[in-house]
């Protein structure tokens, strides 16, 4: 066990800067296998935190360009359909479509 208290200097994912982090933010989704619909409500719902409209675009910009590129996924398609299977049992717990 540590207890030594650290901070970090900078954000995670800005080796390269913001801009870059958020474009491999959305590659990573693409190679991980998000459904188009999810990685768009998660870019959606990225954008209340600033730079708002830019940390959006940046995320589908990064997906839907691997996505036109053709990059080979990381994970199998049986992993693929797990995750995306996570993904509806979170968006359906969101209390919007609870009665």
């Amino acid at each position: 066990m540590h207890d030594l208290e650290y901070h970090h200097i900078r954000r995670m994912g800005t080796r390269n800067g913001y801009m870059d982090g958020m474009i491999r933010d959305g590659r990573n989704a693409y190679l991980t296998g998000y459904a188009p619909w999810f990685l768009f409500l998660r870019a959606v719902f990225n954008g209340v935190y600033r730079p708002y409209i830019l940390r959006t675009a940046c995320m589908l910009t990064g997906y839907f360009k691997a996505m036109i590129h053709k990059r080979e996924r990381v994970v199998s398609p049986e992993e693929m359909e797990f995750h995306r299977y996570l993904h509806r049992q979170r968006f359906l717990k969101l209390h919007i479509f609870q009665p």
